[in-house]
């Protein structure tokens, strides 16, 4: 059995755009500005896990590449050490969301 933790992230809800490992980086290091309302903050989690639940089709191709690429790995590892027996690896679906942030912009 393996777990894999993935970090996601999104730009936009209309047209997403589903960032680049390279594009994290800024986000994660970003120091926040200010804080909004509870009101506002509430509605923007929940406008975002609205949109997460939208993206399932997304989410689980993801896992099924992750699955894939696992596997090729698990093979390789495998083969090197000319083990034999079989194996599979299987996503566990639906994925598991950790957490959400949602970011925004200091100037609204």
């Amino acid at each position: 059995m393996a777990e894999e933790c993935v970090t996601l992230a999104v730009a936009g809800r209309a047209k997403p755009q589903w960032l680049t490992d390279a594009d994290l980086a800024p986000l994660l290091a970003a120091e926040p500005a200010a804080n909004l309302t509870e009101a506002a903050a509430t509605q923007h989690i929940q406008t975002t896990l609205d949109f997460l639940q939208s993206q399932t089709p997304y989410l689980e191709s993801l896992a099924r590449q992750r699955a894939d690429a696992l596997l090729a790995d698990h093979r390789r590892v495998r083969e090197a050490a000319r083990d034999i027996g079989s194996y599979e690896v299987t996503p566990c679906l639906p994925v598991d969301v950790l957490g959400v942030y949602v970011l925004l912009p200091h100037a609204l």
